[in-house]
């Protein structure tokens, strides 16, 4: 970001619209269901994965393989459990680096599982919890 005052508002500025964004997208789902009118909603908990203050992109370096092998491994052993329903990285250049979606379970839950996984216990990686309601039967993949 360059030293200059401006780049860091710039930077700040760029990241509360993305984040802004995703909200929007997820009220939006909310939106499309609000007007039935004997809605039943469950409970959701959003994991939202931020670069951290540790952040590399070193995927390719022995120790970043490591990283990425026991995140998989993480995954999976949450999918395992049901309690992730869906998980995955966004595709933009940002600071925002996946989404989590637990049913079932608390945010103290969800905080829990997500922090076995190494690159959020190196600081590589940061995580917001949000609960989030929509309607039953949320499918992952249709």
């Amino acid at each position: 970001m360059g030293g200059g005052g401006q780049d860091g508002k710039t930077a700040i500025l760029i990241y509360n619209m993305q984040h802004f964004r995703l909200v929007g997208f997820l009220a939006l789902g909310f939106i499309a269901f609000a007007e039935q009118p004997e809605l039943r909603l469950t409970q959701y908990v959003v994991g939202i994965r931020l670069k951290g203050p540790s952040w590399k992109a070193d995927l390719g370096t022995e120790e970043g393989r490591r990283m990425i092998e026991g995140h998989i491994a993480v995954i999976k052993k949450m999918t395992a459990t049901g309690k992730l329903v869906a998980a995955g990285p966004f595709n933009d250049p940002t600071e925002l680096r996946g989404l989590l979606i637990f049913r079932d379970c608390t945010i103290e839950q969800a905080r829990q599982m997500a922090g076995e996984d190494p690159v959020v216990k190196s600081g590589q990686i940061t995580i917001e919890f949000h609960t989030w309601m929509a309607p039953p039967g949320l499918k992952a993949d249709q």
